[in-house]
């Protein structure tokens, strides 16, 4: 199913741009429903259904360039999967979003995709995680970055394209700054020497700024 969700500051524009929106649609679409409102618990309650209470769960995200070919990845990874309740998001992104200077969320692209393995028993956490690392290993071809808050941590080279090199830097020297000693380390960078904290100065804090729209529908 593909849901267009459109934030946008009047009726009218909201209106535009679901029509051009619903001319795409394919021909053979089983059921097109138009200009729903859709207050933010309306979206929450339309994906918490996806998300069974008490479920084992693990997921993986991607940033792409190239938006086709990683809808059709995650397609045919959610096609190969063993469990009837996981499945991948795929979102199409805006084509003029503004980006946050000097932020930590540093990493974007034309389209976002997720993929959640879900299941229910321990014995099968093996299967489920290998089909999950088995997808995103088939979309890393159209990969160029992942959202940290929902990637595979526990594969090495995963934090790392997680930021822009730049704000991988940074987080590293704040890291050395702020937990010398590695307390809160995960395999972002080694423990600072006592004679490196001492010659370091703090770094910077940077001030970002965030925008809701005032209406959204889809």
């Amino acid at each position: 199913s593909a849901i267009a969700t459109v934030f946008a500051e009047s009726e009218a524009e909201v209106r535009a741009v679901l029509t051009a929106a619903a001319a795409s649609a394919p021909s053979a679409a089983l059921d097109v429903q138009q200009a729903m409102p859709t207050p933010f618990d309306t979206l929450y309650d339309i994906m918490a259904q996806f998300f069974p209470e008490g479920a084992r769960y693990a997921v993986d995200s991607f940033w792409s360039h190239a938006p086709a070919d990683l809808l059709r990845c995650l397609a045919d990874g959610v096609g190969a999967s063993a469990s009837p309740t996981s499945f991948a998001l795929g979102v199409v992104m805006p084509p003029h979003r503004p980006t946050a200077p000097d932020a930590a969320l540093s990493v974007s692209g034309r389209a976002f995709g997720a993929v959640y393995a879900i299941w229910t028993e321990p014995s099968e956490d093996e299967i489920h995680h290998a089909w999950l690392r088995a997808t995103a290993d088939a979309v890393a071809p159209a990969t160029c970055g992942h959202y940290v808050g929902e990637a595979d941590l526990d594969r090495p080279e995963r934090m790392a394209g997680c930021f822009s090199p730049a704000a991988w830097e940074r987080l590293h020297a704040l890291q050395q700054w702020h937990d010398p000693a590695g307390l809160f380390r995960r395999g972002t960078c080694k423990p600072a020497s006592r004679a490196a904290q001492d010659s370091r100065a703090p770094p910077q804090p940077h001030a970002n700024l965030c925008h809701r729209a005032r209406d959204s529908r889809c």
